[in-house]
């Protein structure tokens, strides 16, 4: 057997899709075979979860606007083996470094003003929330 039929080929690059297509006529217990069933059972996995993942992006805000609608922000929900939270996550739309670094450049001549005028803006920034759904898993005594 030549090395060239058994080694991948040297290019860089993803590998060609017909090296990973198992010719009929192996036996099975054949490791391409094997690769084969592996690697198929790994894509109707992949989908299946893609599926599931986009059916929960669907549904998350529509349980958050439940949970707002009635009140129920400070609430826990208890589903199977798993707790669901309502959370806001609090962001800002600048870093405090990246900030600071652009008055400084800004005001080379005069670090103080730089300084003062920094505080001011992290005094009086505007707060964005951001919701979500927290799914926990629970704690077994």
């Amino acid at each position: 057997m030549s090395s060239s039929s058994s080694s991948r080929p040297a290019t860089s690059g993803p590998v060609p899709r017909k090296e990973l297509i198992c010719p009929k006529d192996k036996p099975v217990g054949d490791p391409m075979v094997d690769l084969q069933l592996k690697l198929s059972e790994l894509h109707r996995i992949v989908t299946q979860t893609d599926a599931l993942n986009d059916r929960r992006d669907e549904l998350k805000p529509e349980i958050i606007k439940l949970i707002k609608d009635n009140g129920l922000e400070e609430s826990q929900f208890s589903i199977g083996d798993r707790l669901i939270r309502y959370k806001v996550n609090n962001t800002r739309s600048l870093t405090n470094t990246y900030l600071y670094q652009g008055l400084k450049a800004y005001f080379k001549e005069d670090l103080q003003k730089a300084d003062q005028v920094y505080q001011y803006i992290i005094d009086n920034r505007p707060q964005r929330d951001s919701e979500t759904l927290e799914i926990l898993h629970k704690k077994t005594e």
